[in-house]
């Protein structure tokens, strides 16, 4: 299973060779390999197991190509209190060293069965780049995964709500642009959405790889390649069965949350927490779910740049854009 959709899979190790820009001022950049550490140091002392995991690096520097500016990665985590049979805890982490977006750790589910990522629940790192985070950012990191992980046991409620709340097409249409009015989801993905809500055994032709079902042989005339068909269809047939079972003839909301993050594969990766949780916020208020531990992302962000602002009180930078604000 791949944890994070990109172009650029590297190893840990392969990370730890990409370099890092010297900074400008206040804005100090970090090694992603630091940040890499400093979450895995963490979430061994959380108590955590790392199943799998899996990074990605992109946006090269133009004047020095050792250097990769942004950086993706994917924990799949195990913990004695955090088990689902049809999930599984995922810890996503990003960094951006040219201001791209904040450093950010979020905590999300994979399905086992389609392997949608979808997150719940995003901290974003309130020391950002500047001159004392190197010093600040084991603390903030540690803080940050015990905040978060309490939003992963919600999602049990959460489906289970999303599962009995059954829709029309027509309801599931109007959902589907109400997602792309909020720009969670992309415009060009609304009819994949609907057709996938509408056959969700379909999606498997998008799962399951037909490159697994090419051989290479050799004869006396060279190599030949072949395409197993037979052992194609039966695992298409398999896979689908195991959709029409996750997730029902898709006359539900969960038919349609699994249509949105199946269709948001392949889409914008650092954009998929922010989406998935618009979506969620979007589909708890159709079946009246208020998560206990949780508070309005817009009332996160207000409480979270307060926290930076306490930190960093004459810092110029804002939070959220890092643009420079006017001085005094």
């Amino acid at each position: 299973m791949s944890l994070i959709l990109g172009s650029n899979h590297v190893t840990r190790e392969e990370v730890a060779l990409s370099g890092t820009p010297e900074g400008k001022g206040r804005h100090v950049p970090i090694p992603h390999i630091m940040l890499i550490e400093e979450t895995v140091k963490a979430l061994v002392s959380a108590g955590f197991n790392i199943e799998e995991e899996d990074h990605v690096l992109a946006r090269q520097d133009k004047e020095n190509p050792s250097v990769w500016l942004r950086y993706f990665g994917g924990f799949a985590l195990t913990r004695k209190d955090l088990a689902g049979e049809e999930r599984r805890v995922v810890l996503g982490l990003r960094n951006s060293n040219d201001k791209g977006f904040a450093a950010a750790i979020c905590i999300g589910n994979q399905m086992m069965v389609c392997e949608n990522l979808c997150f719940s629940s995003e901290e974003k790192l309130a020391r950002r780049h500047t001159t004392n985070i190197k010093r600040d950012l084991p603390n903030t990191i540690a803080t940050a995964i015990s905040r978060i992980t309490t939003r992963w046991s919600e999602m049990s409620q959460r489906i289970d709500l999303y599962k009995s709340f059954e829709l029309t097409e027509a309801q599931a249409s109007e959902l589907a642009v109400h997602l792309v009015d909020q720009s969670s989801l992309p415009k060009q993905k609304l009819y994949d959405v609907v057709s996938l809500w509408r056959n969700p055994e379909a999606a498997a032709k998008q799962i399951v790889d037909r490159d697994l079902f090419l051989t290479t042989s050799e004869t006396e005339n060279g190599f030949i390649d072949s395409f197993d068909e037979e052992a194609y269809a039966q695992a298409l047939a398999v896979k689908e069965a195991e959709l029409i079972e996750e997730f029902g003839q898709s006359e539900n909301l969960w038919g349609l949350y699994n249509a949105v993050t199946e269709s948001l594969k392949g889409s914008d990766i650092s954009k998929l927490p922010q989406r998935t949780m618009n979506l969620q916020s979007l589909f708890d208020g159709q079946v009246g779910f208020s998560p206990v531990a949780g508070e309005l992302l817009e009332d996160q962000e207000d409480e979270a740049e307060e926290e930076f602002k306490a930190t960093f009180p004459e810092g110029p930078f804002s939070l959220w854009t890092m643009e420079e604000r006017p001085t005094a």
